[in-house]
């Protein structure tokens, strides 16, 4: 298996057979394997009938073991998405009661960090579906506020952090309560948005302001090279804007297209945004990767009176340009 990781029934089945002097007769056997250790496989290898016998009794045990808390994690799932029938036939719907049954599932053994299909664990799933109270359990009973989603719900969602789950549309004291234990405010996902980023797209004004009080940096890119002032403006976002711009937000920042704020206001037509910008400074005639001004970019009338009365220039484009 080389420094492949094991599972951890694999590892406890290694370790007990370390224990019994075996070991060395289990080289080369793969998880599953380990998993299905009986006592005809055992002593075919060697093993001596009663060390073969307390193997073959542990590799069983530990099985039922990992099978209950399987279901006892399904189950924690299960709560922190409320109201979602669990294992016992009961439909929970009132708060208290779930609250209390993220105490009993994790008391009973259920691995409060471990990921679903999805990719998410319950503190993911709680945080996105605004559960605070869960939220708050889950945390005290030892959640990792910072642990990274597998895979995500989708591609956008890709790596995201419980901070990152509760942005677009969680309650602000579920965000506060992350925040308040210590979470990398500018942890990314992997497509490298923080939940700054987010938190603009989403145009959740005091999510953003929080998130800059709790040490976030105002201006990081994403892959693309793309800002939180990038996203609040795209998405016709002026009050998120100003408190960007306000708080030191790069109005000239380009992304890897070379596209400012105000080449994707322009073609949103969102004039207050554009205004906001160029009172902040952003360069009416910017010219992106392609050789485009914000003017080139511009669908409707009044946006490109705006930024006529500003100075803007069309251009002819990049080929025009180096002919």
């Amino acid at each position: 298996m080389g420094g492949a990781k094991r599972s951890r029934l694999a590892a406890a089945v290694l370790g007990f057979a370390s224990k019994l002097g075996v070991d060395s007769k289990l080289e080369g056997w793969g998880d599953e394997e380990l998993a299905g250790l009986n006592i005809e496989a055992a002593t075919s290898l060697g093993i001596p009938a009663p060390a073969a016998t307390r193997l073959v009794s542990f590799v069983r045990a530990k099985a039922e073991e990992q099978a209950e808390i399987r279901s006892l994690t399904r189950q924690l799932w299960a709560v922190a998405r409320k109201g979602v029938e669990v294992q016992r036939g009961l439909m929970w719907s009132h708060t208290a009661s779930l609250v209390d049954e993220v105490d009993t599932l994790v008391r009973q053994g259920a691995e409060i960090n471990a990921a679903d299909a999805l990719g998410d664990t319950a503190l993911h799933t709680a945080a996105a579906c605004g559960h605070k109270d869960i939220v708050a359990r889950l945390l005290q009973c030892g959640a990792d506020v910072n642990v990274k989603s597998a895979s995500g719900k989708s591609p956008s969602f890709k790596g995201m952090r419980p901070l990152h789950a509760v942005v677009e549309k969680a309650p602000e004291e579920v965000f506060s309560s992350l925040l308040d234990l210590k979470c990398d405010a500018n942890e990314t996902d992997d497509l490298g948005q923080t939940a700054l980023h987010l938190a603009a797209r989403a145009g959740r004004t005091q999510l953003v302001l929080a998130l800059l009080a709790h040490g976030a940096t105002v201006c990081p890119r994403d892959r693309r090279g793309r800002t939180p002032l990038h996203w609040a403006t795209s998405e016709g976002h002026s009050s998120c804007s100003k408190a960007l711009l306000e708080k030191g937000a790069d109005v000239h920042a380009r992304t890897e297209a070379g596209t400012t704020a105000l080449h994707w206001v322009a073609c949103l037509g969102c004039v207050d945004t554009a205004t906001l910008l160029l009172d902040a400074g952003a360069d009416v005639n910017a010219r992106n990767n392609d050789g485009f001004t914000p003017l080139d970019r511009a669908t409707s009338e009044k946006m490109k009176d705006l930024l006529t009365s500003r100075g803007g220039k069309g251009s002819l484009g990049w080929w025009s340009l180096r002919n």
